[in-house]
């Protein structure tokens, strides 16, 4: 007999297996004299230095088990400044958003998942309607299953994945960018 947390565990591994081998057939073919490009969400990060960090208040399961938002939101910004960036408040600049959920029932083995939904928003002025507004230009998320022991160890680890993959694609879409000048 299977049991839930065994059926819940095959069906992740499964998506995951299916999603990776979709990913990577479903690639353009470019011909050989095609330029390389980058997405058009990861170049809407190329030149950007300075932004603001917002982390979401998180739910009292994650606060039980030892995460606070306030301390990520530290974290992230620390990181941040340490690559270069600087860190401002205010509505008129770009910044980055992090919302971390969780289920709110754990299985039988005290597994409980959670998500994680990454955005990178930019102020974006619409002349047809004379506002600007702050819209997400690139996005990421992710989710895992955790027991409680290690809840806190796998969302950190989640969330320091996060940051530093943020932070090699604005390094890399800023590169790409400078090349694509220098070839025009």
């Amino acid at each position: 007999m299977i049991h839930k947390h065994d059926m819940v565990m095959l069906l992740m591994g499964s998506g995951v297996a299916m999603g990776l081998a979709v990913a990577s057939l479903a690639g353009p073919i470019l011909e050989a004299d095609t330029p390389p490009t980058l997405p058009p969400d990861v170049m809407s990060l190329a030149g950007v230095r300075k932004l603001g960090v917002r982390v979401q208040p998180f739910s009292p399961a994650l606060q039980e088990a030892g995460l606070n938002a306030l301390r990520v939101q530290h974290i992230w910004t620390e990181r941040l400044r340490e690559s270069g960036f600087q860190i401002v408040d205010d509505p008129n600049q770009p910044y980055v958003s992090l919302a971390v959920h969780t289920g709110n029932i754990q299985d039988e083995g005290g597994q409980r998942v959670f998500g994680l939904q990454f955005k990178f928003f930019q102020p974006l002025r619409f002349e047809r309607l004379n506002r600007t507004l702050n819209v997400p230009t690139y996005a990421s998320g992710g989710f895992g299953m955790a027991g409680s022991t290690v809840l806190q160890e796998q969302v950190e680890r989640s969330l320091n994945a996060r940051i530093e993959v943020f932070i090699a694609l604005v390094d890399k879409a800023t590169e790409f960018a400078r090349v694509q000048k220098q070839l025009d």
